[in-house]
């Protein structure tokens, strides 16, 4: 018995060190456990098949879920294409019981979607609109002048966290 995986995505993983492919239905039930298991013995080539898959599949309800999967997992681009998801998707995603699950049991990983939402609100200045900074570039550039307002943690956290 292999601890924190089943042996449906056992299997799988198995069957993509064989054949150096996995299926579409595999990604779309399990790429979570897959992505466990590939980080877990080192298997970089499905790391990236599975974060790009979870990726692409980013919800309100479950980008939570997911940003604490791949800050335990060591999924870089997972993580970041979370904290983006939330930049955009702000107050939806305070509302959702992901967000307060993830703030009682992972506060580190909260805490680390705030500091990227801020991020993202400092580089633009709004509530409104908030984006990655470009390549190369930093706040500082490309907003010179001060924001209009500033964010508290009740913006984020509410005031009961």
């Amino acid at each position: 018995r292999i601890p924190d995986v089943g042996p449906a995505a056992f299997k799988e993983f198995l069957k993509y060190l064989y054949t150096d492919e996995v299926s579409e239905e595999a990604l779309s039930s399990m790429a979570d456990s897959l992505l466990t298991i590939a980080d877990k013995y080192g298997v970089s080539t499905l790391q990236a098949i599975c974060e790009e898959s979870l990726e692409q599949n980013l919800t309100v309800d479950n980008v939570c879920e997911m940003r604490a999967l791949a800050e335990t997992r060591n999924a870089k681009f997972l993580s970041s294409a979370c904290a983006a998801f939330v930049n955009a998707n702000a107050a939806e995603v305070l509302e959702t019981e992901g967000f307060k699950t993830i703030s009682q049991d992972m506060p580190q990983v909260a805490v680390s979607l705030f500091k990227a939402y801020v991020q993202g609100m400092s580089c633009t200045g709004s509530k409104r609109k908030r984006e990655e900074p470009e390549a190369g570039s930093s706040c500082k550039k490309r907003h010179a002048g001060p924001r209009a307002s500033s964010p508290s943690s009740d913006d984020f956290f509410g005031s009961g966290v």
